[in-house]
Formats: C-alpha cells, sequence, structure tokens
C-alpha cells in the first residue's frame, strides 16, 4: 500500500487535499486451496477536505474512484465509487462522539469470490471518566458485497470497552 497526498488549507480551519493510493497484494503462493490467483493490484484516488473547527469539532471526509484488477481471469475488476472519513464532535471536554463511514474493497477467501466491496457507517462514543480511564462505544452497520458472486452480508455491531492509560 502506498500513497501520496497533496493539501491546500483554504482557511485556518478547512483543508482541502487530493489523494492517490497504490495497491498491491501478492501471496506467497500462486493458487490458493481451490484454484484461484488471488493476488490483485489497483489504485484510489481521493478528494476531499480537512476540518478543524477550534477544537469542538474536526475530521476529514473523502470521496473517490477506486479499482482493482485480480491476477485470476475468472475474477472480474472492483471499481466504483470509494468514500471514507471521520469527524469528531466534542460536545464537552471529557466526551467525543465520532462518526465515521467507508467503503473499500478487502481480500476474501470464500470460494468464487474476488474480493469484499464493505460499506461501513458507525457512531461512537468517547467519554473520560477519569483522567486515566476512558470508557467507548460504538455502533456499526456494514453491508459486505462479494464481488463475482451473489453474495450480500449485512452485518451490525455493538462494542464496548475502555482505556486505563497507564502514565
Amino acid at each position: 500500500d502506498l500513497g501520496i497526498r497533496g493539501a491546500y488549507s483554504w482557511t485556518p480551519d478547512i483543508a482541502l487535499f487530493s489523494e492517490l493510493r497504490l495497491v498491491k497484494i501478492d501471496y506467497d503462493q500462486q493458487f490458493d486451496r481451490n484454484g484461484y490467483e488471488r493476488s490483485s493490484e489497483g489504485a484510489e484516488a481521493r478528494l476531499g477536505t480537512k476540518l478543524d473547527f477550534t477544537g469542538l469539532t474536526t475530521g476529514e471526509v473523502y470521496v473517490g474512484y477506486r479499482y482493482r484488477q485480480y491476477e485470476d481471469p475468472r475474477f472480474s475488476t472492483a471499481n466504483g465509487l470509494a468514500f471514507g472519513g471521520e469527524v469528531v464532535w466534542n460536545p464537552t471536554q471529557l466526551t467525543s462522539v465520532i462518526f465515521g463511514a467507508s467503503r473499500e474493497v478487502t481480500p476474501t477467501t470464500v470460494v468464487g469470490s474476488a474480493g469484499i466491496v464493505e460499506t461501513d457507517f458507525r457512531i461512537g462514543l468517547d467519554h473520560e471518566l477519569l483522567r486515566n480511564l476512558v470508557i467507548s462505544t460504538e455502533f456499526s452497520l456494514e453491508n459486505d458485497d462479494f464481488e463475482t458472486i451473489d453474495r450480500e452480508d449485512e452485518l451490525s455491531r455493538v462494542t464496548l470497552g475502555g482505556k486505563y492509560l497507564m502514565n
């Protein structure tokens, strides 16, 4: 995975950026146990903005186009809309609300499928109970569209966690 980004600060609070990412996946074994050649290469071009409104709301969002070509001729090219980002809103000095979304292509070993187009939307909450103890929760909805085969999964997750900071 290799990327390059150029940015222009429109205002002190807003920067516009363009980014190009190149991806190459090369497996040690040419074929998997089902006879598929899963190595691939591709690119993603993004245009986006980075935000910082006095520390109250910060984040980055982008939209772009992705392309992934597989070595196995039975797999079609995975291309289309790419988007993502994360915006953090701090309603208090102790609480952060995180909004996130992304669309990306991930590898899979499901028979007949080249990859998965994952589309994910999430909202999370971090709260600092003590100076060294942060509790977190996140709810996410994910759509997994398997390339080349007729399979689509809908996933929902609730995550609870905490961080204890030693120093």
